[in-house]
């Protein structure tokens, strides 16, 4: 099964939260184990998991642990910086031939053959076959990594700053890209125009796009509003969704926070905390311009 509240979620929180020393992720687990009921709708054979009602508070303490956990420690600027250096590697140590791709885009029906080989990939595997290639960019963003030498945020565009630097629509086309494959295509280009104005090699500047739900938002990023939840209203035994009956999910949407964030290692010598106000402005020009290449490739997509 799978769902907002799903057993997946319900252990990462506690386990992440616990492993990270932090408080964000707690909840009263055993309550909401010991209130979950079997749905059958009235039309229809097919029985789905809900919650006795005495569930609904546990649960909203589950769903907005999961909310605070996306927000400060999923997408905390040091866990974004190494995933994507490590994204970084991999890509180039593929387009280098030294990780095929094959391995990172599994078959529909994999054989025992491809099992085997992807079984073998491991973590440490992975970063093995990228440092015996010491010349690589690959070994070099990896033994940048390792040295924890990390991609700084450098700046962030939210939506209200895209709109007054690139107006309406175009905003919009930056913010969601009108097809998936814009950003595929055209990051490269956008990234190369950014590390020009930084004067360092593309491969150690990555543009990050992510979308922030509210807690009490429905149809962004992780559905942290708990869509798909059934709450069993005893004795009618009626089930409504978790939505309806949650008075602290119940409010209407609240639009999703856009980031749009430049991470880099910046030359040696240089720091976020130093950089001057011209250095700033030089920088930011650069952002605009390869942010303008990513609106014009979804405006004409």
């Amino acid at each position: 099964m799978a769902g907002p509240a799903d057993a997946d979620k319900m252990d990462y929180l506690l386990r992440d939260s616990h492993y990270c020393g932090v408080k964000y992720g707690e909840y009263d687990l055993a309550k909401i184990v010991e209130t979950v009921r079997e749905v059958t709708p009235t039309l229809g054979s097919e029985v789905f998991m809900g919650f006795h009602m005495q569930g609904v508070f546990s649960l909203e303490e589950m769903l907005l642990a999961r909310y605070h956990m996306h927000r400060q420690v999923y997408s905390h600027k040091t866990r974004i910086a190494t995933d994507r250096m490590l994204v970084r590697a991999i890509e180039l140590a593929i387009a280098d031939g030294i990780l095929e791709s094959d391995a990172f885009s599994p078959p529909e029906d994999p054989d025992d053959e491809f099992v085997s080989s992807y079984l073998a990939l491991s973590d440490s595997e992975v970063i093995r076959k990228i440092l015996d290639n010491p010349t690589s960019k690959a070994a070099e963003v990896m033994r940048a990594l390792l040295d924890r030498q990390l991609f700084k945020r450098i700046l962030e565009y939210d939506f209200a700053k895209l709109e007054e630097e690139f107006g309406q629509p175009v905003a919009g086309y930056i913010a969601r890209p009108s097809d998936k494959w814009v950003l595929r295509d055209h990051l490269h280009e956008a990234e190369e125009t950014v590390a020009a104005a930084i004067g360092i090699d593309p491969h150690w500047v990555s543009l990050y796009w992510k979308e922030f739900a509210s807690p009490i938002s429905k149809p962004f990023s992780f559905n942290v509003a708990g869509q798909g939840i059934l709450i069993v209203d005893e004795p009618s035994n009626r089930a409504r969704e978790f939505n309806e009956v949650s008075q602290v999910f119940q409010q209407g949407e609240l639009p999703a926070q856009m980031r749009i964030t430049l991470y880099a290692k910046l030359p040696d010598g240089e720091s976020v905390q130093t950089l001057g106000d011209e250095r700033r402005s030089q920088i930011d020009q650069g952002m605009r311009e390869a942010l303008k290449v990513i609106g014009e490739a979804s405006a004409e997509s």
